[in-house]
């Protein structure tokens, strides 16, 4: 695995993307798979909080190794391995055999490469191609890379696909786990895995999101907080009502 890693760090470099194979075993794998067997594109989110079979793929080796070659700290500068891929990784998890007949995911070659909206082809759509794999393998993706679902159109064919995704610190990140995460969890978590996530005080916190671990560090905030929201003067009231809605 360590001649693999390497040769995907290289591959990841060039062309904002590298295929591992064989990462998980084919019975890992299918533990893994949530909602197969349904017609039409499901979508499941906070796994974490599901299972700790989700929240040990977060802290595999293989991907705590991809990603922490590709947003190693320091200035993400245009020609080092973080500046060509963004601030984000994505650690694909293919669950099944994927490929373009069952809908696998599809990306556009050499977008990782584009700096301006000039540099975008008028064709763009017509460039996607599929990633393809064997159930248990790994499939890493820079956040500079293009993707979108590819069409299932197999008879009865699934394709199980489970997305980490990574950023670096100074980004915040897309769910609030301070909020999301059941407490018993989030004791359970270790350090490293809470750091993670955003859990420990004043990291990475929504605007709309609970203000737990602020509230450790300014108290009263949570209980003005809530008060700004019954009076409509909050950041994120608007869109919190829209959402009600």
């Amino acid at each position: 695995m360590t001649v693999y890693l390497e040769e995907a760090k290289a591959y990841l470099e060039e062309h904002g993307w590298a295929h591992i194979p064989s990462v998980l075993s084919k019975q890992e794998a299918a533990h893994a798979q949530i909602g197969s067997g349904r017609p039409t594109s499901v979508r499941v989110f906070y796994l974490t909080e599901l299972d700790q079979l989700f929240r040990n793929l977060i802290a595999h080796p293989t991907a705590v190794e991809m990603h922490g070659a590709a947003l190693k700290p320091g200035p993400r500068l245009p020609g080092t391995l973080a500046g060509r891929l963004g601030a984000a990784l994505n650690v694909v998890w293919c669950l099944t055999d994927v490929r373009e007949e069952n809908g696998t995911t599809q990306y556009i070659p050499g977008r990782n490469r584009w700096a301006y909206r000039g540099q975008v082809p008028a064709n763009a759509p017509d460039l996607l191609v599929p990633f393809e794999g064997e159930a248990g393998d790994a499939i890493v993706m820079g956040g500079r890379v293009w993707y979108t679902s590819g069409s299932n159109v197999t008879e009865d064919e699934d394709c199980a696909l489970l997305f980490g995704y990574y950023t670096a610190p100074a980004m915040r990140q897309l769910a609030n786990w301070t909020a999301k995460s059941p407490k018993d969890i989030q004791d359970s978590l270790s350090p490293e895995m809470r750091e993670w996530l955003g859990l420990n005080p004043g990291w990475k916190h929504r605007l709309d999101g609970g203000l737990e671990a602020l509230e450790r560090i300014v108290p009263g905030c949570e209980k003005k907080n809530r008060k700004q929201r019954a009076d409509g003067n909050y950041l994120g009231a608007r869109d919190n009502r829209a959402e009600d809605e």
